[in-house]
């Protein structure tokens, strides 16, 4: 009977990660035969081997607060840092050493998800499952706090509370806007709970209306006026994406007209996967003068400047914190949802553009900073709805 139970959780994680594929083959052509070459397959097997002898430290007894790589770090301070486990990356170990929490690698996990999605071996998955079953059985409650549920990690633990009903919750805190016309599964609706950024991405996504919350962006930042707007190229993300290059040569032509007819300042903000890439940053720093290198926060609460781009989640951001947005379109899939920008770009006539910026007098900048909804605070409204929902009580958070 036991047994029956993780075949079944088995299966429906890799049918899950199955069927998200499948829309984003239609993005990423490449994508599956990326996963299957010869360096990955061995690395996962290495990973796989060592994981059946490697176990996370847990120093409560009692309940046990699971965060997978957490975008939102200022959230864990809420609680006690005993209770806390970060599964994530040699970033995330930074973090845990700072917060003086628990930390354990969730490169084991992928490994035995990949291996049985892609290469049929079950086993590992199967004693992932069976281990973390075992261990978590023993908290009076568990909350598991992920950012996505679509890659292997979130999935596998998105499916973690069916093995353990209960005392186990999964919650996906939204990381990124939606897009009505993405091709894939949105995220969040493996996790039995939602904590999104606005109503118009609850009702978006279809989860369950009673457990889903909107909590706003994850930080409060405002934009304060100067003299002379700035201007913010956003970077797209994935060099190996088939339309990056596309993409990153419209952002070359905008730039370019911008500095010869404006001569406002215009920077590039590379995505994090380009500053990952050495190769591409070196591109970037060839085609633009200046590269934007400001945490988040940090150029949210700047200058107000105009954002152009594509696809991100920036672009919401800046508009709810008093900056204004500009957007282009190269296909059917990947654009800006209408509510996000002030702007559709015409690329075949930037003078538009260009005409458009300089209408942006300073009454209308000022009623723009005005407008700014993002002044509560994130942890504050996290904490909320966390008691709200009755997910935590009151007494086991510390502020």
């Amino acid at each position: 009977m036991m047994t029956n139970i993780f075949l079944r959780a088995a299966s429906s994680i890799k049918q899950s990660i199955r069927d998200w594929n499948l829309g984003f083959i239609v993005y990423h052509p490449g994508f599956l035969e990326k996963r299957n070459g010869l360096l990955f397959v061995l690395k996962d097997l290495c990973a796989s081997i060592v994981s059946l002898f490697l176990v996370p430290a847990f120093a409560s007894k009692s309940n046990l607060y699971i965060f997978h790589r957490p975008r939102t770090p200022h959230l864990l301070p809420l609680f006690n840092c005993s209770h806390i486990l970060i599964l994530g990356s040699a970033e995330d170990l930074k973090l845990s050493r700072r917060l003086g929490c628990s930390f354990f690698s969730d490169y084991f996990i992928r490994s035995a998800v990949v291996s049985s999605v892609y290469r049929s071996w079950d086993v590992f998955l199967l004693w992932q499952l069976f281990f973390w079953r075992r261990r978590l059985a023993r908290f009076n409650r568990v909350l598991i706090f992920l950012y996505e549920d679509t890659q292997p990690v979130g999935t596998f633990l998105a499916h973690l509370p069916s093995l353990l009903p209960g005392n186990a919750k999964a919650i996906c805190l939204q990381h990124g806007y939606f897009n009505p016309r993405q091709p894939m599964r949105y995220e969040g609706l493996l996790c039995e709970y939602n904590f999104v950024w606005d109503q118009f991405q609850a009702t978006l996504i279809g989860a369950v209306p009673e457990k889903t919350f909107v909590i706003g962006l994850p930080y409060s930042a405002i934009a304060h006026a100067k003299d002379n707007l700035s201007i913010i190229l956003v970077g797209t993300g994935d060099p190996y994406f088939p339309r990056y290059r596309e993409t990153l040569l419209t952002y070359s032509r905008i730039y370019n007209y911008l500095i010869k007819s404006l001569g406002l300042p215009v920077l590039y903000r590379p995505h994090p996967s380009e500053y990952a890439n050495p190769a591409c940053t070196s591109v970037l720093r060839s085609t633009f003068e200046s590269l934007d290198s400001l945490g988040t926060e940090d150029r949210l609460a700047n200058t107000q400047s105009v954002f152009i781009g594509n696809v991100s989640s920036l672009l919401y951001a800046a508009r709810c914190t008093g900056h204004f947005v500009a957007s282009f379109s190269l296909n059917d899939y990947w654009h800006t949802p209408d509510n996000v920008y002030d702007l559709q770009i015409d690329l075949r006539n930037l003078r538009q553009l260009a005409d458009w910026i300089l209408s942006l007098t300073p009454s209308k900048r000022f009623r723009r900073i005005q407008s700014a909804f993002t002044t509560a605070d994130p942890a504050e409204r996290f904490r909320h709805v966390l008691c709200e929902t009755n997910l935590v009580k009151s007494s086991d958070l510390l502020c």
